[in-house]
């Protein structure tokens, strides 16, 4: 039997954990073992709008819906006993109404295909004999026995259908909010094209996992951690999360912020269909502020709205620049200098999204405008473009100078043994297993003329969603890592090949060659594939020809009548995608979104710079943006040194194989961003910044490496 225990209340309420054990200990006889169990779910408002919830809710295969009000009512409270049970018809009202809602849940017009049952429980009752007032709706169970007697005599002969059980699930969890696919004019001769691919696979990834639901539901007191690749669903894990953290708390203020500017539109979409799931109105907005960490001159952000709040007047971007090398660490630092490390403790709870792309610094300015630590943030280990460390979650929001300690997840976890606040998301839900293995196997350069980059052991390659079938991740081993179909679980791959999947070209000749190759693909794409033009996202990995591409990109697609979108005219749009338009965007815009088919274009530039652990993130990052198909181009016969990598890839698939490096020599080499020693250590952080503004100024990563191995000469 599966348990969400989804409020720290749990462990104030010693009825319902009785009636937990109870169901525990007799989980075989009563048929219980695939079962689920709620507490404190779902959510919903009255008629008065109170917030009303069962104790426990049971979903059972065998048993239908059990729902169970517990309560520690003595004898001779009929008054309160009353209320519960007036209580406990309101929640079965409100639940057999949303289900009959979902019309594969009904028998006919009136009647659903599984039983609803209501109880209370209450063992604390010795002796009932009600009044002639008090004629209960909902049976009152007082002993133990009776709960066996009364599941077992509710029990069907046969479960019901998988397919119905998650209907269900989606209904009462509220995950049928996940944003659908838009509907296609596909006919019925079309469905092998691609448009009928992405629209069977579009419905495939509109539900939730388990491991999804219980990080989504699970509403904790106190720090939380969501890990998982992209594409795990981290982002619409704590959409969710704000949805009901709002349903619950109507009065408390909740922050979610996030790096990529282009994500504002996507989160308020999503946490209003996650809202409206459980309410028939739109979120207050003024109790949920959506903000960019930063922001900019028309878009509010964490650090100047957290600087207006405590009196400190907020440094602009261009004045930050000049002072440091990470203009944003720099201005965190700054405001948490200037108050002394003490803030206004504005918000109740506080949510970060893309939180691998910020410096612990953001981290404790975020920890210090919440209250009681209730910060929850979602964290990518191979996200961030320079680090594939795990997380120390003391160090990042430890500071000595104002006495802050750091936290410790699994200290705090014994507190609450059945609510995990460190949630690892093995699955992966965007990028078709052989793109993410391919994206894996590239980004750590495993087939190159060295290994750029490796995880730390078999652990962690088992957290990212892995399996090390052969050796033991020790020096000189060959090593056999598999990513399993469970863990990348989307359909696609048996439809189509990883060919088909993954191409690549090389142009002869020139740019010119490339685009021409590229535009006449994407028109295929739309003409006969059936794609939309917004299903296509082009992703420059040439900083410093991004510009020039799109430029000569878009005069070609407009020469056949096809409209681009290219992101780098605007960096501080907050829509990523324009329906009817191709979108054109370098790495570091791209983050955070998906496309179905993404064009990786300008892997020449890879030839030099194949030693770079920045430049492999950013492929990484490219191919992951993919829900579908991945396209990869370059101008001339360089783009062949990537391409020899991708082709061992594919012949490996769906392996990972190579011998172990040596750890000791791989981290002395992650130091350094091109394959030799050259950088120094102060000027490292400099590195990472010029990086971010390169696709502003058109100045290549190579250049970039130049600029800084002359000044590390000095």
């Amino acid at each position: 039997m599966e348990k969400f225990i989804l409020s720290q209340s749990f462990y104030d309420d010693q009825i319902s954990q009785d009636l937990v054990r109870v169901l525990d200990l007799n989980e075989q006889s009563l048929n219980l073992s695939n079962a689920i169990i709620y507490y404190n779910f779902p959510i919903f408002r009255n008629i008065d709008e109170e917030i009303q919830y069962p104790s426990l809710m049971l979903v059972s295969p065998r048993h239908g819906i059990s729902i169970f009000q517990c309560d520690n009512i003595l004898d001779r409270d009929q008054n309160k006993l009353k209320y519960i049970d007036e209580k406990t018809s309101q929640i079965y009202n409100y639940l057999v109404s949303k289900l009959r809602t979902n019309k594969n849940l009904r028998k006919d017009r009136n009647n659903l295909l599984f039983g609803v049952n209501t109880f209370i429980y209450a063992p604390n009752i010795l002796t009932y004999q009600p009044d002639v007032n008090t004629t209960l709706e909902n049976e009152l169970i007082t002993q133990d026995s009776r709960i066996i007697t009364k599941i077992n005599d509710i029990q069907n002969e046969s479960d019901i259908s998988e397919q119905i059980l998650n209907e269900i699930l989606a209904v009462l969890e509220g995950s049928k909010g996940i944003i659908k696919s838009k509907d296609r004019n596909i006919s019925e001769g079309n469905s092998d094209k691609k448009g009928g691919i992405l629209t069977l696979l579009e419905q495939e990834v509109a539900n939730f996992d388990r491991r999804q639901k219980y990080a989504a539901l699970t509403q904790l007191e106190g720090p939380q951690r969501i890990r998982g690749l992209a594409g795990s669903g981290k982002t619409i894990i704590l959409a969710m999360k704000v949805a009901l953290l709002h349903l619950r708390n109507p009065e408390a203020i909740i922050l979610y912020t996030f790096w990529t500017k282009s994500l504002y539109t996507y989160v308020k979409k999503l946490i209003t269909r996650f809202y409206r799931q459980h309410d028939d109105i739109d979120p207050n907005w003024e109790k949920i502020h959506i903000l960019h960490a930063w922001g900019g001159t028309s878009i509010k952000g964490v650090y100047s709205q957290t600087c207006h709040q405590n009196n400190i007047l907020p440094i602009q971007y261009q004045e930050a620049k000049g002072k440091s090398d990470t203009p944003f660490d720099f201005v965190c630092q700054n405001l948490l200098a200037k108050k002394n490390g003490i803030l206004e403790k504005v918000y109740d709870y506080v949510l970060i999204d893309e939180a691998q792309d910020f410096k612990p610094s953001f981290y404790q300015l975020c920890r210090q405008i919440v209250r009681k630590d209730c910060i929850v943030w979602g964290y990518d280990e191979l996200q961030n473009i320079l680090d594939v460390k795990i997380q120390s979650t003391i160090n990042t929001f430890k500071n000595e100078k104002y006495g802050y300690q750091g936290i410790d997840l699994p200290k705090l976890q014994e507190q609450h043994p059945q609510i995990d606040n460190d949630v690892v998301l093995e699955k992966c839900y965007r990028s078709p297993r052989e793109i993410l293995v391919l994206a894996h196997a590239i980004g750590f350069g495993i087939y190159n003329t060295q290994i750029i980059q490796m995880l730390e052991n078999k652990e962690h390659w088992t957290d990212l969603g892995y399996e090390v079938i052969q050796g033991n991740c020790k020096e000189g081993e060959h090593i056999i890592i598999l990513r399993p179909e469970k863990n990348s679980p989307l359909t696609i791959s048996k439809r189509q090949k990883p060919e088909e999947l993954i191409r690549y070209y090389a142009a002869t000749n020139s740019m010119d060659d490339e685009v021409k190759w590229i535009c006449d693909s994407i028109q295929n794409d739309i003409a006969c594939e059936k794609l939309e033009p917004e299903d296509i996202l082009v992703v420059c990995i040439d900083d410093k020809y991004a510009r020039k591409y799109f430029h000569k990109i878009s005069n070609y697609l407009m020469s056949i009548g096809i409209k681009s979108n290219n992101v780098l005219q605007d960096i501080y749009a907050t829509e990523f995608f324009i329906k009817g338009c191709i979108t054109l965007s370098t790495v570091y815009r791209a983050k955070g979104n998906e496309a179905a088919v993404v064009y990786v274009i300008g892997v020449d530039t890879v030839a030099s710079e194949k030693d770079s652990r920045i430049v492999r993130n950013k492929l990484f990052t490219a191919f992951t943006r993919t829900k579908a198909w991945l396209v990869i181009t370059g101008a001339n016969e360089n783009s062949n040194v990537l391409f020899q990598e991708i082709q061992k890839a594919l012949t490996n698939m769906p392996n990972i194989e190579f011998i172990y490096p040596n750890i000791e020599q791989m981290n002395v080499f992650q130091r350094d961003l091109a394959g030799a020693n050259i950088l120094k250590a102060s000027v490292r952080a400099k590195a990472y910044e010029l990086i971010n503004e390169a696709e502003k100024q058109g100045i290549s990563t190579e250049d970039i490496l130049n600029l800084i191995r002359a000044e590390g000469k000095k």
